[in-house]
Formats: C-alpha cells, sequence, structure tokens
C-alpha cells in the first residue's frame, strides 16, 4: 500500500464524482490584467494546490503577503472552483483561464485546474489525461495556455495528475505522455507545473528532455514533495532560483513552489552547480525579482 498523506485518503475514501467529457467546457476565462507592465529579465512561476478551494480568502493574503509570490508572469492552480478561479485573478490583476474536470462528491461544486497571468492569453486546450482511477473513476485533465509575454510566445500546462490509490506509476507517466504528446506541436518554450501527486514522475520527465527546475524542493505537502515545476525550449543553461512558502496560512493542505526563471541568461555569474535542499535549510539565492528583496522564510535555492 503507497504511503500518502492522512488529507489524502480522506478526501478519496469510498466518494465518486460526476466527470465533465466535453473537451471544449465548461471553459471559464477572465482578463483583469492592469496596464503598463514591463517585461521583465524573469518569469517568476508559481504552482498551488489551493485544496477543493475551500480558503480562498487565505490563499488571497498568501499571494499578498509573501515576498517571494509578488509580481507572477504565470500562476497555475489546482482543485479549483470558478468562482475562486475569478476572485483570485481579479484581486491580483491576472488573465485566466479555467476547466473543471468533474463535479466533486465532496462539495458539489466544479473541480479542476487554472492558468493564470497579467500577460495576453493567445489559446487554451482542455488535456484529457487516461486512467480514472480504480476506486473513485474520476478524470484528471490538465490545462494548456500559449501565453504572449513580450515578443515571446510560450506554451504552459497546469497537471494534477492521480495519486496513489488511484494508480499505478506507469499508469501516471502514462498521464503526462498524454501532455508530451500535445507540447510536442509547440516548438517554442513550454512550462510543465502542477500537482504531480508523486516525486518519481520528475524522473521521467527529465528523460524527455525537460528540466526539473524544482528538483531540490522538499516539503510541499506534509513530507512530501509533489508540487513541481519543468522547463525546456529556454535558450541556454536554465538559471534562476527556486522555492516553496513553508508558512501557507492554512491556505490548503499543499504549500505553493515558486520558480524565478532568468531570460537573460546570457548576463550574469554563473549558478553553482545542484545542491540538495534540506527541510528548514535556506540557501543564498541572487536577487532575480523586480522588487528589492526582504528577508523571508521561504525555503529557496539556486538552480
Amino acid at each position: 500500500m503507497p504511503i500518502i498523506p492522512k488529507s489524502i485518503g480522506r478526501q478519496y475514501r469510498g466518494r465518486t464524482g460526476r466527470s465533465l467529457p466535453d473537451q471544449t467546457g465548461p471553459r471559464f476565462t477572465g482578463g483583469h490584467s492592469r496596464p503598463g507592465r514591463p517585461v521583465a529579465i524573469a518569469l517568476r512561476i508559481v504552482t498551488f494546490n489551493v485544496k477543493f478551494s475551500r480558503y480562498i480568502d487565505r490563499a488571497l493574503q498568501l499571494f499578498e503577503k509573501s515576498q517571494a509570490l509578488q509580481d507572477l508572469d504565470i500562476l497555475a492552480l489546482q482543485e479549483m472552483d470558478e468562482a475562486g478561479v475569478e476572485k483570485i485573478a481579479r484581486r491580483l490583476g491576472l488573465n485566466y483561464v479555467y476547466y473543471p474536470a468533474v463535479v466533486h462528491s465532496a462539495h458539489g461544486k466544479n473541480f479542476g485546474n487554472a492558468l493564470l497571468s497579467p500577460w495576453r492569453i493567445l489559446e487554451d486546450q482542455k488535456i484529457f489525461l487516461p486512467h480514472s482511477g480504480q476506486i473513485e473513476k474520476m478524470q484528471r485533465i490538465a490545462v494548456a495556455a500559449t501565453f504572449k509575454i513580450g515578443k515571446r510566445k510560450l506554451r504552459a500546462y497546469s497537471l494534477h495528475l492521480g495519486t496513489a490509490l488511484e494508480i499505478l506509476p506507469r499508469q501516471r507517466k502514462h498521464q503526462v505522455e498524454a501532455v508530451l504528446a500535445d507540447a510536442e506541436r509547440f516548438s517554442g518554450p513550454i512550462i510543465m507545473v502542477g500537482d504531480m501527486n508523486a516525486r518519481g514522475i520528475g524522473r521521467f520527465l527529465e528523460r524527455q528532455g525537460y528540466f526539473w527546475a524544482t528538483k531540490s524542493v522538499r516539503r510541499t505537502i506534509s513530507l512530501f514533495a509533489w508540487d513541481h515545476i519543468f522547463i525546456r525550449n529556454f535558450e541556454g543553461s536554465p538559471r534562476g532560483e527556486v522555492g516553496v512558502v513553508k508558512d501557507n496560512r492554512q491556505a490548503s493542505d499543499h504549500r505553493p513552489v515558486w520558480l524565478v526563471l532568468r531570460l537573460d541568461n546570457q548576463k550574469g555569474p554563473a549558478f553553482p552547480k545542484r545542491r540538495s535542499l534540506l527541510p528548514g535549510k535556506v540557501l543564498p539565492t541572487l536577487n532575480l525579482s523586480r522588487r528589492k528583496k526582504k528577508k523571508s522564510s521561504d525555503q529557496s535555492g539556486e538552480i
């Protein structure tokens, strides 16, 4: 029997949800970006599973108070309903696309993934993932969107893979392969991010040519590291810093994971080799943000 957090076990024990099999919807979008945002030399990418969208106000406090979550460029959310996505996007000034995968029986509301950004969304898509699960037969999806950031076009995916109670490790690879198949048609930079419900899937994505930016991150949910960010087709060697927000203000059973990725990789000192980051250990980082960096308790490290 796989070891998983108790909160996950309670979430899926004996419950079923109603799948939403239409690939074109339900689809929810909104445009709340604010004018005058400069194109930066770094991208700030964040993923956060906000459990059942229960504590949106707490999540908003987290986004507004945590220094690591300021000036977002790409925000991937999981376990969301449309009201929660709209509220976050409106408060933070972000455009968004959201697709639910199912109507979840735990609360009777839509349950799915979203991508949010201050940048223009050119196109979006709902991607069905195979293997709906052995227990509750719940459909899993990824949400894809192409963004225009300055002169760049960038493809991003918000994933929420099956749990260890639902599927086998090889079936989780099949779910990722469905996303990889879509990504193959895009020649530009790609960001694959979300709740993978397993750390081991990172090694599989590395073999597919993706850079595992958050490999050093630990404890994104309980004692486990299941929330990750992968990138591909960015020019030069990846440079930036990564971390997990340790104090999540009890907004979820997960913690936000963030990446600041330099786009002007030909400038600045070379990065040291990757080092393992122990729980609670804070490594020195370069200040790549657009604002002056304040002291933070967020776990962070260089890539």
